[in-house]
């Protein structure tokens, strides 16, 4: 069962994190507890996940003259959701094994996971703040890249720290992580009737 300390430093390792301070694994369980534990941040997002998306999928719709069918948003945001947030950990427990990581594995997907928190926190306005008007134009396009970029590199360092790995590892580790939720949401794509 999640704890209020355990939250509470994975929150405070997390931010260690976004300050490049690499004592913030100590922040993150080595148990599978701790492990298991980190998905709470799946629900933690999940209400600002479904708006951000939807505001995403709406906006997207309303260009060809489209509506968003609720339902089926809803079921397959719902499938694409559970499988993102099991794919990359059951993919990443085979890398482990092939880098020799294995005693880090834990405490890698802890980190990982309850880095979303910060990810959220960062795409989340930028979203609302599209969806209102407030930001548009080149300007919308440059915070989205830059925003992008910048998580990028977070989650390579998160990575490289966590289970100690060369740079170049780290960031097949993150590419790998964009492959697996491009290929997810393609497939949801195709569930809500948007694509093939």
């Amino acid at each position: 069962m999640l704890t209020t300390r355990e939250f509470a430093l994975a929150l405070a390792g997390v931010a260690r994190f976004a300050r490049g301070d690499a004592g913030a694994r100590a922040f993150f369980s080595a148990t599978p507890e701790g492990c298991a534990n980190s998905f709470w941040a799946a629900a933690f997002i999940l209400v600002p996940h479904f708006a951000m998306e939807y505001l995403q999928v709406s906006q997207a719709l309303d260009r060809v003259g489209a509506r968003v069918d609720v339902l089926r948003f809803l079921v397959a945001g719902s499938i694409a959701y559970a499988v993102q947030w099991t794919a990359f950990p059951v993919a990443m427990h085979w890398l482990c094994g092939a880098l020799d990581r294995r005693a880090q594995y834990f405490s890698f997907i802890a980190a990982w996971n309850w880095s979303t928190l910060l990810q959220m926190a960062v795409h989340l306005p930028i979203v609302l703040l599209q969806a209102t008007g407030i930001l548009g134009g080149a300007l919308a396009d440059a915070v989205v890249y830059a925003s992008i970029a910048l998580l990028l590199v977070y989650a390579g360092y998160v990575a490289r720290v966590m289970l100690d790995v060369r740079p170049l590892v780290a960031a097949a580790i993150v590419f790998l992580d964009v492959l697996v939720t491009v290929m997810i949401q393609m497939q949801s794509l195709r569930l809500m009737g948007r694509a093939g």
